[in-house]
């Protein structure tokens, strides 16, 4: 049960960094959105189109950790409900 227990932690770490992580590409695209905005005037054809393209992968990125996140949270849902199964389980088998 003290494994179960660990792994429970675990995953919820995981959920946890990897929310966070959303959450810092978020503010880390905002700033840099501003700082090309107010240098529009200085900068190349070329840096532009990189920095779209940089933005779009800061998306997709974004949008795959929320979405391996929003799995963990049901892994983590699935899981407690086993778990009270397992516990449910024992408590039958013991006054059995």
């Amino acid at each position: 049960m003290a494994e179960i227990q660990i792994q429970y932690q675990e995953l919820k770490d995981h959920i946890k960094a990897l929310r966070n992580l959303a959450d810092r590409l978020e503010d880390r695209s905002f700033v840099t959105t501003q700082l090309l905005n107010e240098s529009a005037g200085n900068t190349c054809r070329q840096l532009n189109e990189t920095y779209q393209i940089l933005c779009e992968a800061e998306k997709r990125l974004k949008d795959f950790i929320l979405l391996t996140a929003d799995w963990l949270e049901l892994a983590e849902k699935l899981f407690e409900e086993t778990e009270k199964d397992t516990i449910r389980d024992t408590d039958r088998i013991l006054h059995f």
